[in-house]
């Protein structure tokens, strides 16, 4: 996998986890959750 690749990956995966985080109600122990895995994927 090219670096140009897992970049726009990284991009989408965030934006997704963002709309999701954003636009969909959740309780908030999920929403956490989710935050986690939206920071652990950017750190990689």
């Amino acid at each position: 996998m090219s670096v140009i690749t897992l970049i726009i990956t990284l991009i989408i995966v965030g934006v997704v986890l963002w709309l999701i985080n954003k636009y969909i109600p959740m309780d908030g122990k999920f929403k956490t959750i989710l935050n986690v895995n939206e920071e652990e994927s950017y750190c990689k």
